[in-house]
């Protein structure tokens, strides 16, 4: 019996051609070996409102799928994204990639020993699956039943008190509004599914770039 997944694109702009070229790709790799997807894209100024209107539809519209693909409409990765993340059989599994702008720290994180979230390095090449406390959205498979099992709204923007352990870091302070650090819809995701019993994993072993001036990857760190 084929698996159905709703693969999510929230739209800020028209996306990358490179990422579409990626999608259609993927959907044709995964429906080759018997995963049949349907790509649900939404498109307004607010990435979390965009998220949330994905999730509703996929309730509402795609009943059978089992899963969300959330893909952003920057990424570039493989044909065989999708089946490598399904393969681990997880709620929730997301991958590692790099922001556009020096030093292009990884997304992916853990947490310190202060429980301060961290950026995580692994080198593709000499990694795998780890438990993580989250990552970006632009590469995550998850579960549809992890949105029926946490309540509405699944994603947002927060404002929040920065942890005691990092309060007086000039770096956080630069970053500070009225005292408040801004806490993004993917972290918030993250906390809110772990709050609901599920463990968040990273598979470190999957290449994504990050479409920019050209394509950002973990080279761009190293070099850094």
């Amino acid at each position: 019996m084929s698996l159905t997944v709703v693969i999510g694109i929230p739209l800020y702009g028209d996306g990358k051609e490179q990422t579409w070229d990626c999608v259609e790709k993927m959907r044709w790799y995964s429906a080759k070996h018997g995963v049949d997807t349907v790509r649900q894209k939404t498109k307004c100024c607010y990435v979390h409102h965009n998220r949330n209107l994905i999730v509703v539809a996929a309730q509402e519209s795609w009943r059978a799928a089992s899963h969300i693909l959330w893909i952003d409409a920057d990424a570039y990765f493989e044909p065989n994204l999708l089946l490598r993340l399904l393969a681990h059989k997880k709620s929730i599994v997301c991958t590692n990639y790099y922001r556009k702008g020096p030093p292009h720290l990884p997304v992916a994180t853990q947490k310190d020993r202060d429980g301060v979230l961290r950026p995580v390095y692994r080198h593709p090449d000499k990694s795998g699956l780890e438990k993580a406390a989250g990552s970006g959205l632009g590469a995550t498979l998850t579960r549809t039943r992890v949105f029926e099992k946490i309540k509405f709204p699944w994603f947002e923007n927060q404002y929040v008190d920065p942890p005691p352990a990092i309060a007086d870091d000039p770096e956080v302070k630069k970053d500070l509004i009225c005292g408040k650090m801004l806490l993004g819809e993917d972290v918030y995701f993250f906390r809110k599914a772990k709050k609901a019993g599920f463990n968040v994993y990273c598979d470190f072993s999957i290449k994504i770039g990050h479409i920019g001036d050209y394509i950002y990857d973990w080279r761009d760190h190293e070099r850094n």
